[in-house]
């Protein structure tokens, strides 16, 4: 602090010196006036991001309007968690997740993880680009594609947990459809969920069934299920299948004449140690509970 003097009174004055940050200008984190602007900005961003993404990805264009509308409201989310993150590196990118959650809906309906990743990358080579236009000098366009990048490794792990969530929660929900439906077949209902159900795990109600009873094999126990499966799809046919207890029951696709012509890769789940024992092929899932009897009645 030093002295100057009062013009009116000639007194002395302490006058208060102004003094530089010890921060170097370089190491000093992104301007709030700047993530402020970004802020302001972010609609504006968001809708110019969409109209570059319809350019250069070719299966953005034929996503619904709702879906695209759903994009736009996860960028424009996107750039707000990314000014949180910027302040607090530790912040969760909680809007963000809950708008990747919108994606992955039903079969068919929502987006693959591969072009959630196509549109995550160019998101962010698009945000790269017009950075110069919100930034000012040449510091603050370095610090913030160094933030972009950052922050997009951050947000491609996000979208991965998200698509891994979903997959889980789906096949979750495969298990126990396809054990619902066995279970019906076995107890004789005939009731119209059997079809729907059975359309959502890709079996075509009117292909022809057989079910097929038998023990499963002592080292595969729960796992016999998705053996049956991949031995289903090596033979061209489809398979429903659940173990009961001591018992795996097989819902099979296709025709079957006789015993010899149950796929070997199928009878390899069940135990050699046990009879394996099927009911009549009949002409659609409706019917398989009258194929589900005879081979109960000779299990």
């Amino acid at each position: 602090m030093t002295e100057t003097s009062d013009p009116a009174t000639g007194e002395r004055q302490p006058e208060r010196v102004r003094r530089r940050s010890s921060t170097p200008p370089d190491d000093r984190p992104v301007s709030d006036a700047l993530l402020k602007r970004i802020t302001r900005y972010s609609g504006t961003l968001s809708t110019e991001a969409v109209r570059a993404l319809e350019q250069e990805l070719p299966f953005f264009a034929e996503l619904s309007a709702d879906q695209r509308a759903e994009i736009q409201l996860i960028i424009q989310s996107a750039v707000r968690d990314f000014v949180t993150w910027v302040r607090n590196p530790e912040a969760p990118h909680t809007d963000t997740i809950a708008g990747f959650k919108l994606l992955p809906k039903g079969v068919g309906q929502g987006l693959t993880l591969q072009q959630t990743v196509q549109l995550v990358r160019s998101t962010l080579e698009y945000f790269e680009l017009v950075m110069p236009r919100i930034t000012h000098n040449e510091r603050q366009r370095g610090l913030m594609i160094a933030a972009v990048l950052k922050f997009g490794r951050e947000l491609g792990f996000t979208a991965a947990s998200v698509y891994a969530a979903a997959a889980e929660n789906r096949g979750a929900w495969d298990t126990r459809m396809e054990a619902m439906i066995v279970d019906a077949v076995v107890r004789g209902d005939r009731h119209a969920d059997l079809i729907s159900g059975a359309s959502a795990l890709n079996w075509d109600p009117t292909t022809a069934a057989t079910v097929i009873i038998g023990t499963p094999r002592e080292d595969l126990g729960l796992a016999s299920v998705p053996a049956v499966h991949r031995a289903a799809v090596s033979s061209d046919r489809h398979a429903l299948a659940v173990v009961q207890g001591a018992r795996l029951v097989v819902i099979l696709s296709g025709e079957l004449e006789s015993s010899a012509s149950i796929p070997p890769s199928v009878l390899d789940a069940f135990s050699s140690d046990a009879p394996v024992v099927h009911g009549h092929t009949v002409g659609s899932l409706v019917e398989a509970p009258d194929s589900a009897a005879e081979a109960l009645s000779g299990a």
